[in-house]
Order: C-alpha cells, then structure tokens, then sequence
C-alpha cells in the first residue's frame, strides 16, 4: 500500500508540472501561468473540461469534479461554492 501511495503521489506531482493554469491578476486579467508558479492565494479560472491546476476552494460557480486520482472514487462529484462542499 505505501509503494502504491508513494507512486500515485509522484504520478500527481508530474501531472501538476504539465498542466497550465489561468491565473487572474489583482487588475482582473488572466495570465496563463504552469501550474507549479501557483501560490497560495492566487485566484484561477477553470472551465468545462479543464484540468484543475491546484487545490482550493471553489468560490464562484459549480461543477462536476473527477477526483478519481486523489479519492479513487468512480463517480464525479458536485463542487461548488459556499458550504463545506467547496473545497
């Protein structure tokens, strides 16, 4: 299990370096930045069929979220923001 734990790990390590992420800046453009620059506090946009580049909260909008990768769970889940379901 821990073998198992520390390849799922490195594979989501590799995956955060090849996926971009479309930072909004403080003057409300969006700049498109690889997704190891994110910090914390950065706001980004995502839409329908995009990777998400990090993890956060949801702070605006809903969607249908595969966390398979992280959970190992089969189904989609509902994201959206306010409540405790938003991160």
């Amino acid at each position: 299990a821990e073998g198992r734990g520390k390849a799922q790990a490195a594979g989501l390590r590799k995956n955060r370096r090849d996926v971009s992420a479309r930072r909004v800046a403080p003057d409300g453009r969006e700049e498109v930045v690889p997704a190891a620059e994110l910090q914390a506090g950065d706001t980004v946009t995502v839409a329908a069929g995009e990777t998400i580049p990090a993890d956060g909260d949801v702070i605006a909008g809903a969607a249908s979220v595969d966390e398979s990768a992280v959970t190992g769970e089969s189904a989609p889940v509902i994201r959206e923001s306010g409540g405790d379901r938003s991160a």
